[in-house]
């Protein structure tokens, strides 16, 4: 979220907490739509930078949400041509297990359906399956003669799966991610890893953001003693914890605490996706079109504005915030 100072002028509002421009995020359809739903009314903009769900382009439920990335629809039609173009026309589906899950599934099912393709398995899971129903998705999986597996959900939710196909040491299967499908350092297990070799995954479009390595490789506690998310990141990073804490003990048991001369330049690489950072990129736009929504509205930027009283800390309301 974006805030403003109270405003000074006796001509406009005055706010007892600071100015709340809009919000930002979340990265999530099923988070963002109650969110939309509740700002909407209230006229407070809402750029989310991940949620893809096509009703969220409807102006008359959700009037004040904008987003960064395409919608579904536009992601399905990418996906179904991309199997015909590849000859692969017999194809399952994996979903999460949620309303919107079941709703992404079936459209993308219609979706090759209208490109003479056929659906050999369209199945929901979820990272909170017993064992014994991941054991039933595998099995399906596995007995299945289709090559290709579109995986329509996150990648929390099809890590089990996957550990397991690992431990069994199962191959075979060609694997197709959406758009929701992120690699995080760290989730897979190596021999996770190789299984997920050679598949196939939709990516939003970036591009570099400047001095953002130099910004991570310069982190340090010393640098912003007050910020206490710099010293939680620190904990996780070298796994150590400060001295005001509990003890934290290490992979051998031994309690380590955190100096804060370590060096982060090592680990850089380990702890963020630097190849990815599409969504990173997609939050990057969505902060600066508020920054610059702001800096129009105080300067009178635009030449409509400045034609007008619509300008200035007098504009400083959600709706112009919006418009």
């Amino acid at each position: 979220m974006l805030l403003w100072p109270e405003s000074s002028s006796e001509s406009s509002p005055r706010w007892k907490d600071p100015f709340l421009a809009g919000i930002i995020g979340d990265s999530m359809s099923t988070l963002s739509i109650p969110i939309a739903r509740i700002l909407g009314p209230c006229h407070y903009p809402q750029i989310s930078f991940g949620a893809f769900d096509p009703d969220l382009g409807d102006r008359h439920q959700f009037p004040t949400f904008l987003r960064t990335v395409p919608n579904e629809n536009i992601q399905n039609k990418a996906i179904s041509q991309l199997l015909k173009h590849l000859g692969w026309t017999w194809v399952g589906i994996l979903t999460r297990d949620d309303d919107l899950g079941a709703l992404d599934g079936q459209n993308l099912k219609e979706e090759i359906s209208r490109n003479q393709g056929c659906v050999a398995f369209l199945e929901k899971i979820h990272y909170r399956y017993s064992i014994e129903r991941i054991r039933k998705i595998y099995d399906i999986v596995m007995n299945s003669t289709a090559i290709a597996v579109v995986v329509y959900s996150e990648e929390m939710h099809v890590k089990p799966l996957l550990d397991m196909m690992a431990e069994a040491g199962t191959k075979g299967k060609i694997w197709i991610y959406t758009l929701s499908f992120t690699f995080i350092p760290g989730m897979f297990s190596e021999g996770t890893s190789k299984l997920l070799n050679g598949s196939i995954g939709l990516v939003l479009h970036s591009e570099p953001l400047p001095q953002f390595d130099g910004y991570l490789r310069n982190i340090h506690p010393n640098k912003d003693p007050e910020d206490i998310y710099i010293k939680e990141f620190w904990k996780v990073a070298f796994n150590c914890t400060w001295s005001s804490n509990a003890p934290l003990a290490n992979d051998t048991g031994d309690v380590v605490t955190c100096r804060g001369d370590e060096d982060l330049e090592d680990k850089v690489q380990s702890l963020f996706e630097l190849a990815d950072l599409s969504y990173t990129f997609q939050a990057h736009i969505a902060v600066y079109a508020f920054a610059y929504a702001l800096h129009n509205l105080l300067y009178c930027v635009s030449p409509a504005q400045a034609s007008t009283t619509t300008c200035g800390e007098e504009a400083l309301l959600p709706w112009q915030t919006l418009s």
